[in-house]
């Protein structure tokens, strides 16, 4: 196991160090738990972040570029009528 620092703020490391005594555990553990829990979970979405921050990836490829994604993305675009004023 490798060491690595973290700086937090006060009032998070109050809150971990809580945490950790409630469920009798390090708060290194906690934090490990933490970070493993972050990867799985990162590892298993293909969905592109950013278009899903934005609200346009439904429908597209993860597995494609990013340019082939993009074409598609505007012809789908293209094809939606702008709203009427």
């Amino acid at each position: 196991m490798d060491r690595t620092q973290v700086y937090l703020p006060s009032e998070q490391r109050q809150r971990l160090k809580a945490a950790a005594k409630q469920q009798d555990k390090a708060m290194a553990d906690l934090i490990r738990e933490a970070i493993d829990r972050y990867l799985e979970q990162s590892a298993s979405s293909k969905e592109d972040p950013l278009l899903r921050l934005i609200g346009a990836g439904s429908g597209l490829d993860p597995e494609r570029k990013v340019s082939a994604n993009h074409h598609l993305f505007l012809r789908k675009a293209s094809h939606k009528k702008a709203p009427r004023r």
